[in-house]
């Protein structure tokens, strides 16, 4: 194997160790927002259902379209 080749190979391990770092830090940060997501959910949900009288008919509503 001539050096040149070494290089390449390196250089090759090297880009792929970068992507599959790049594939987990990608992962999770779509494991955050789906979490986030469902957090804000159960939030709005709970405003929802804690607004009943009549003046907060509107911000309910709201809530709820959330």
């Amino acid at each position: 194997m001539s050096a040149a080749d070494k290089v390449r190979w390196f250089r090759a391990q090297a880009d792929m160790y970068r992507w599959r770092e790049e594939f987990e830090l990608l992962e999770e940060e779509f494991r955050r927002f789906i979490r986030a997501c469902r957090q804000l959910s159960e939030i709005w949900a709970l405003l929802a259902s804690h607004m009943k009288s009549k003046s907060e008919e509107g911000y309910s509503a709201y809530a709820a379209k959330q």
